[in-house]
Order: C-alpha cells, then sequence, then structure tokens
C-alpha cells in the first residue's frame, strides 16, 4: 500500500510539472495565427512609412513642380484699358 501511494506522488508531481511547461490557452488556432500574421503585416507597413518619411525629411523640402515657371512672365502684366 505504500509504494502505491508513493508511486502515485511521483506520478502527481511529474505531471504537476509537465502541465506547468505546456502552453495555458492550448494550441494556436489558423484564426490566431491569420490575426499574428495580419499584426505582423501591419508594423511592417508602419516601419516601413516611417522610415520613408525620414528619409524625406533629410533630404530637406519638397521643391514645388511647376512646369510652367519658366513659361510665365516674372511679373503680372497689367492690362491696359
Amino acid at each position: 500500500m505504500r509504494q502505491v501511494i508513493l508511486t502515485g506522488m511521483a506520478l502527481a508531481l511529474l505531471a504537476g510539472a509537465a502541465h506547468a511547461q505546456s502552453d495555458p490557452k492550448g494550441p494556436k488556432t489558423p484564426l490566431d495565427l491569420m490575426y499574428e500574421e495580419q499584426e505582423q503585416r501591419a508594423k511592417q507597413a508602419e516601419k516601413e512609412y516611417n522610415d520613408t518619411m525620414r528619409r524625406t525629411r533629410a533630404n530637406g523640402p519638397i521643391k514645388s513642380s511647376d512646369p510652367w515657371r519658366t513659361i510665365r512672365p516674372a511679373e503680372p502684366t497689367k492690362a491696359k484699358r
């Protein structure tokens, strides 16, 4: 009888240690994996956007792209009446 009790206690201790190492939520579902992938993509896109904005600001102010600047007169003309 004593040996059965000791064996039961040893099994309970081993089972407790194995349970402590397992994931409390269980295995991840495909939906959980999809959400994690979406979060990673969003973080990556945000990082790329921020990097682009930093590079743009580092190059200085954005110049105006006016294709007609050489065609227009420098001063506005006064209409003759």
